[in-house]
């Protein structure tokens, strides 16, 4: 687990104590999924219907999927904070922005537009 959050921080290039306690969640909600994997892979062994083996199925998914949401949310959460912010300054009363938009300013010399 020490492992896997040494290369989380080098892989997000994390320095600050957040960003590398943000790592540390995301290799113990990693593990810890894991380790409920393979319980559930455990009761699947176990041949005979009893209320018991379905307590425990009930009680393993929900840490199995408590144990998910955690885990994807701090990864997006590293993700949001590591990823790069833009700054766009429009100074205009009209402004249209999309995609794939082309702009003609060689104008002939006679064509006149008007604001």
């Amino acid at each position: 687990m020490i492992e896997f959050t040494q290369d989380l921080i080098d892989e997000y290039d994390c320095k600050t104590k957040l960003e590398q306690s943000l790592c540390e969640v995301i290799a113990s909600s990693y593990f810890s999924i894991m380790k409920a994997m393979s319980y559930m892979q455990n009761i699947y062994n176990i041949t005979h219907l009893s209320n018991e083996k379905n307590g425990y199925y009930s009680l393993i998914s929900k840490e199995l999927e408590k144990q998910n949401r955690l885990y994807l949310n701090a990864l997006m959460t590293l993700r949001a904070i590591k990823s790069p912010f833009g700054n766009i300054s429009i100074k205009t009363k009209t402004a249209i922005i999309g995609t794939n938009q082309q702009f003609n300013t060689n104008l002939p010399p006679d064509e006149i537009i008007a604001d």
